[in-house]
């Protein structure tokens, strides 16, 4: 990437990498729930299930879920750091945009969505239900197999239900690309996709879509104060927090017209939407950093999407080998809660080392666009 027109050179961030690793713990610790199941519900409240470390980790037990909108800002701030110019100036098509990005995310997508099909079987044979996700059927296979599994066509979850975020995700690279090619890559155009989202929730639309679209962008403007920071020292983080004021206007515009139209508006959903890309602007701060953290950093970035695609069929195992003993799942334990971490984030290890990234290589190989890798 030495052709500067081709925009910023992504560094390393080690401080990104960690809040990505960060941020798929809280997910493991979010979904440990799953291991007290009877049937497709929780029996009872989570702080009466006696959890490991529960008085530690209750914000991970009770709000772990809103770490996928961390990822989705995360996502916003790499992805217009790498692809904003490529993208605007059209030096990168569509077509190995979405190599790229299908490369990353098929390959694990598809094996994991077929390991769930097969051991959601044992585990009907077993209990006479599916474990926790009920919509096991051709339609719902086929929405997973396209990665269209939360585009709004059918409802109900099935199979490897936490690639929904991913799903939505793929839906907002499309918006991403055709944003930058026709529209522009200015600040304002971010604010833009932003206000839109937020008006659409508030007049009553609501989309997990939509909700990875505002995330996505919220990312997109921590990028655009990161590079604005690096190229124009003036201007620092002012232009950052100018943008973060106009968009904190925009909340009591929004509880108005919620009032108004008596729709029910979460106010975490707004702390999530304002602190995650100041937080991650921060973390983006240059530091020194000893070339044996950033080397542990990238490493530990590497196995968060192993790690959130698999937890939930290691779960399903898990559950399927004490049913066989005719034993409860010894959830209350800690050491439990130890080893569905540790068998987690050691098979991620090994499935990002010697599946994900050899071939993620090959299809982009096969596809011409291995020069494009690096970007």
């Amino acid at each position: 990437m030495n052709n500067p027109s081709l925009g910023y050179k992504l560094k390393e961030i080690p401080a990104i990498e960690f809040l990505r690793f960060f941020s798929a713990l809280m997910i493991l610790v979010f979904h440990y729930v799953h291991f007290t199941y009877k049937g497709t519900s929780l029996s009872q409240n989570l702080s009466n299930l006696n959890l490991p470390f529960y008085n530690f980790l209750w914000i991970f037990y009770e709000y772990g879920k809103y770490a996928v909108q961390i990822f989705w800002s995360i996502s916003g701030f790499i992805f217009f750091l790498k692809y904003k110019n490529l993208i605007a100036e059209k030096l990168i098509s569509a077509k190995d945009f979405f190599i790229l990005r299908l490369s990353r995310l098929y390959p694990l997508h598809f094996l994991t969505l077929l390991i769930v099909l097969f051991l959601q079987i044992i585990y009907l044979k077993q209990t006479g239900l599916y474990f926790i996700n009920q919509h096991n059927d051709l339609p719902h296979f086929l929405l997973q197999l396209f990665l269209a599994s939360d585009w709004e066509i059918l409802r109900g979850t099935g199979f490897n239900a936490p690639i929904w975020s991913v799903s939505v995700e793929v839906i907002t690279y499309a918006i991403f690309f055709v944003s930058l090619r026709f529209i522009g890559k200015s600040a304002y155009m971010k604010v833009m996709m932003i206000f839109v989202c937020l008006l659409l929730n508030a007049i009553g639309f609501k989309s997990s879509i939509l909700g990875c679209i505002k995330y996505f962008y919220a990312g997109g403007l921590a990028a655009f104060a990161y590079e604005s920071r690096n190229k124009i020292k003036r201007m620092d983080s002012l232009m950052f927090l100018l943008f973060m004021f106009l968009l904190f206007m925009l909340l009591p515009l929004t509880i108005f017209m919620s009032y108004i139209l008596q729709i029910k508006i979460k106010s975490y959903v707004f702390l999530i939407l304002l602190c995650t890309p100041i937080i991650i602007y921060f973390l983006a701060t240059k530091l020194k950093i000893s070339p044996s953290i950033i080397k542990l950093s990238k490493k530990l970035g590497n196995l968060t999407y192993a790690s959130y695609l698999i937890h939930f069929p290691i779960q399903l195992s898990f559950m399927i080998y004490f049913n066989s003993k005719n034993e409860a799942v010894p959830y209350q334990n800690p050491y439990f809660l130890f080893v569905y971490i540790g068998v987690t984030l050691i098979l991620a290890w090994f499935i990002f080392n010697f599946y994900e990234k050899p071939l993620q290589d090959y299809i982009r190989k096969i596809w011409h666009t291995k020069k494009l890798s690096a970007i």
